[in-house]
């Protein structure tokens, strides 16, 4: 492509919500933290080969489906509510890791350790919020 000589109409996205493919067999819940396995959506899990994607906005089924039949949109940006066990406020400003679709833990207690963001408030012994800015991509 050859470089510009006119003005270009272009358009701009804000990129807090992306749409992105779900892998086939998958099931996404909405709220759920989901990651990306060879560039298709999945529920989150402290598994191999995985990579943060955000925050589920809405439930899809592709339990049926092949890859990327249906496209999920993802919230990549934001604070959410997720489980963590035993969370005290030591945890405020800790990184945390996939443990499953809405749980976290810290890098020490994950094998496969998949960022998905930082505790930033603790709601309970067992409830976080967790700041996913930076994280998901």
């Amino acid at each position: 492509m050859a470089a510009l000589q006119d003005d270009r109409y272009i358009w701009r996205r804000d990129g807090h919500v992306l749409c992105i493919p779900v892998k086939q067999g998958a099931r996404i819940y909405k709220g759920a933290l989901v990651c990306r396995s060879g560039g298709y959506v999945v529920p989150a899990a402290d598994a191999s080969g995985l990579s943060f994607a955000g925050v589920a906005l809405e439930s899809v089924d592709n339990t049926a489906g092949a890859n990327g039949d249906a496209e999920v949109r993802v919230w990549q940006t934001g604070v959410f509510p997720v489980f963590k066990a035993s969370a005290s406020v030591a945890d405020i400003g800790q990184q945390a890791c996939c443990v499953d679709d809405q749980t976290v833990a810290l890098p020490s207690a994950t094998t496969h350790d998949v960022i998905c963001g930082r505790i930033v408030r603790v709601l309970g012994p067992g409830e976080v919020e967790l700041k996913i800015d930076g994280a998901a991509f």
